[in-house]
């Protein structure tokens, strides 16, 4: 995804959980999850979270509020194409 060449990573949600979390096991899947370095005000994480449209534009971000799921938005890959991330945990490239 993004790499500024911070030290540490963590897991970043697409479609955020809301407050209180999901029972809903894709909040929690290979789709919406995917590794980010820094924390969530720090690296590209916080990049993520400071800068939401732009995120959203690539893909690292899926409003809440979207009827779509993590599944339907392709992402940016650092450098790279577009890939579409699957629940099963497998990636579709070009999509």
């Amino acid at each position: 995804m993004l790499h500024c060449g911070q030290g540490g990573y963590s897991i970043h949600h697409r479609k955020p959980p809301g407050i209180g979390g999901s029972k809903d096991p894709v909040m929690h899947g290979p789709s919406n999850l995917i590794l980010l370095c820094g924390s969530g005000v720090t690296g590209c994480h916080g990049w993520v979270e400071s800068h939401r449209p732009q995120a959203t534009d690539l893909g690292l971000l899926v409003p809440r509020n979207s009827l779509a799921l993590p599944t339907d938005v392709p992402v940016k890959r650092w450098g790279s194409e577009w890939v579409t991330l699957q629940h099963d945990g497998g990636v579709l490239v070009g999509v």
